[in-house]
């Protein structure tokens, strides 16, 4: 819906404005190495940008901006796929001429779906994710991954990020394709600890990276083998941040992205009346807590308050919410401009 996406252009304006004013005071950006903006969404995304710009007569210059879409969901195409089947060769770049009798299956082009030539421009490129056989996306996933996989679906610059970016399907209204995202730290790597090294006799040098990788080395003069488990420091978890859309129910494909979040963020738009939330595409702050207790986030925070809450009113959303969640999570109403600092390790609240 356009209060998640009428920010972008304005956004993308701003932040070319702040390139281009690099490139004139000589600063690192050039033309021929643009900063490069990612954006994810649904089937549109790409169109809805694009058709911003063209018509305010804006374009897209000193950055460059990768538009992914992710594709293969059950609301892929939007609602006019959902109330009538007007996807067409056309829509996917063919001639749209079907063969055989009878009328045509529809008298447009779906608008999310279809390919504009008019409305193209060099620095703005449209890109597809797809579903997986698990049925969610790889928004990125780290060359660095502990179980070897080397894949990722974006193209970065520099140095490899040490997380992985998940999105899944979640329902809202028919025809509205709406996602949560889950980023997942890597398991970071267990460093020496330097004391003990020391006094089973491996000084620092390269064995120090053998024991790191968990291979067992010999002490500097040779009489034994050293065992990273006698060296290592404790394993540190990995945190797990998890943002979910508008919503009115999570799939359990998504429920099991965001297990054991650090963070969970969820929408409360309607305080306690989940009949009227539901209806609406929405949410109730016992909604949030419950989910947050089923898949035992460490802490809920609650977006997406309806205007018609008054401050005194957000006590008794987050109540709601703890009620429901019954001490699984540490629960607050989240603000504009709150931050909230993840520790290494994670959070742990017991």
């Amino acid at each position: 819906h356009g209060d998640h996406v009428y920010g972008l252009a304005g956004l993308l304006l701003t932040m070319q404005e702040s390139a281009s004013s690099s490139m004139d005071n000589g600063g690192r950006n050039t033309l021929d190495e643009r900063p490069v903006v990612n954006i994810y969404g649904p089937s549109g995304t790409y169109n809805f940008i694009a058709m911003m710009l063209a018509l305010s007569f804006a374009q897209i210059r000193s950055i460059s901006v990768m538009v992914y879409e992710l594709v293969g969901g059950e609301h892929d195409g939007g609602i006019m796929r959902t109330h009538r089947d007007i996807d067409t060769p056309r829509d996917r770049g063919g001639s749209g001429r079907r063969k055989g009798r009878g009328p045509p299956r529809h008298q447009g082009r779906n608008v999310f779906l279809h390919r504009y030539d008019e409305i193209k421009t060099p620095w703005l490129q449209r890109r597809r994710i797809e579903k997986n056989c698990d049925g969610y996306w790889t928004l990125h996933r780290s060359s660095h991954s502990a179980d070897g996989a080397t894949s990722t679906s974006v193209e970065r610059r520099g140095r490899d990020k040490e997380f992985h970016v998940y999105a899944g399907e979640v329902a809202h209204l028919p025809g509205v394709q709406t996602f949560g995202y889950v980023v997942e730290e890597l398991v970071p790597q267990r460093n020496i600890d330097p004391e003990k090294a020391k006094a089973l006799g491996v000084g620092p040098g390269r064995k120090y990276r053998d024991l790191k990788k968990g291979i067992p080395v010999l002490s500097d003069d040779g009489t034994k083998t050293i065992d990273p488990e006698d060296v290592l420091f404790d394993r540190v978890e990995p945190r797990k941040f998890a943002l979910i859309g508008d919503n009115c129910a999570v799939p359990q494909t998504m429920t099991h992205l965001c297990q054991d979040a650090d963070v969970l963020i969820h929408e409360a738009t309607v305080s306690d009346d989940k009949i009227k939330a539901t209806s609406r595409g929405h949410a109730t702050a016992s909604m949030a807590g419950a989910l947050a207790k089923d898949v035992q986030a460490k802490a809920l925070l609650m977006n997406h308050i309806s205007s018609a809450v008054s401050y005194d009113d957000i006590k008794g959303i987050t109540s709601k919410a703890k009620n429901a969640n019954e001490g699984a999570s540490q629960i607050q109403v989240a603000c504009d401009f709150m931050e909230v600092v993840v520790p290494k390790g994670g959070f742990r609240f017991d």
